[in-house]
């Protein structure tokens, strides 16, 4: 687990879910986290290239229980990565801002968000960057 292994390392507190079936993957300092993980794509002109910073976010729901989402995406660089994170409540008021709902989400009803912008969402103001940023509103 990468993403547990880089939150310990920072000084967080992980643990699994209660139950396997659960609307988070984990606990990081008791809050419900849901983890989104993405390696940067390949350039859509010369497939021989990735594009730093071009990642995409899939399957995020208004109605699953996470109190905050942690992206972290990977560039072609190993030590090069995006680390994006947001309130659940943030989110719900304002998805329409950078994600798309889910191919046949609208057909199908179901509550499945993807977000292929990812450098405009990180400029939103309810979004936030770094792990030091959710170290303070987790510490404080």
């Amino acid at each position: 687990m990468f993403t547990e292994k880089l939150l310990k390392k920072n000084g967080f507190e992980v643990r699994g879910p209660e139950k396997s079936t659960s609307g988070y993957d984990r606990f990081v300092n008791n809050k419900k986290c849901e983890i989104k993980f993405s390696l940067a794509t390949r350039n859509k002109k010369n497939n021989e290239i990735i594009d730093k910073d071009s990642f995409i976010m899939n399957h995020v729901s208004k109605e699953k229980d996470w109190d905050f989402l942690l992206f972290i995406g990977i560039n072609p660089e190993p030590n090069d990565m995006r680390i994006l994170w947001f309130k659940n409540e943030d989110f719900k008021n304002n998805c329409s801002v950078c994600f798309n709902i889910q191919q046949g989400g609208k057909k199908i009803e179901n509550d499945d968000y993807m977000c292929t912008k990812i450098n405009e969402l990180s400029n939103c103001e309810w979004v936030h960057e770094g792990l030091d940023s959710l170290k303070e509103i987790m510490f404080n």
